[in-house]
């Protein structure tokens, strides 16, 4: 389990690259024309989106690397250049050049619903917050490991058998077959 200063920063963090108050000018063009209980509406599947995609990024997110090869170091790489660049290009206050055509436009007022898709997943949890989920789901799950009694000696390798071994059978086996 982590400190509360770690959760906290954990928080934060996430609350930053979140970043809730900057969606609500997008959510009020996109919400306009609606009327105060489908507002509610769209309030309430936003929320339930957000935190079922953040939810599945925490549970199921080691799962998802390791089917696809992906070392948490390499991730944790990946995931911090990625939250560079977005510091970087908030810093430099640059507008996309990602423009809208007119077809876009006029498609997106006729969605019926735009909580989930444009507001809950690309707006609010975008590929940062969904790594910064999984580094911390990561973070705290090894320092759990780390702490129990006798874990760091099973890690080794080192821990006394029943026939009375220092070394456990896996490791005197990758030993004997080692090429040195």
């Amino acid at each position: 389990m982590l400190e509360y200063a770690e959760y906290l920063k954990i928080i934060v963090g996430l609350l930053a690259i979140l970043n809730p108050f900057g969606v609500v000018p997008v959510f009020i063009s996109m919400t306009g024309d609606q009327s105060q209980k489908q507002v509610r509406r769209t309030i309430n599947l936003v929320a339930v989106s957000v935190a079922t995609i953040l939810l599945s990024a925490l549970f199921f997110g080691d799962a998802i690397l390791a089917f696809f090869g992906i070392s948490i170091d390499s991730f944790r790489v990946g995931g911090g250049i990625l939250i560079l660049l977005m510091a970087v290009s908030m810093l430099q206050g640059k507008q996309s050049s990602v423009k809208q055509t007119a077809e876009e436009a006029d498609e997106s007022i006729e969605k019926e619903s735009v909580a989930v898709v444009p507001l809950a997943m690309p707006l609010l949890v975008g590929p940062g917050a969904i790594s910064t989920v999984i580094l911390a789901a990561h973070k705290s799950h090894a320092g759990r490991t780390l702490r129990r009694p006798g874990a760091l000696h099973r890690a080794s390798g080192l821990e006394r058998n029943r026939a009375g071994h220092h070394l456990s059978r896996p490791t005197r086996r990758r030993l004997r077959n080692a090429p040195f």
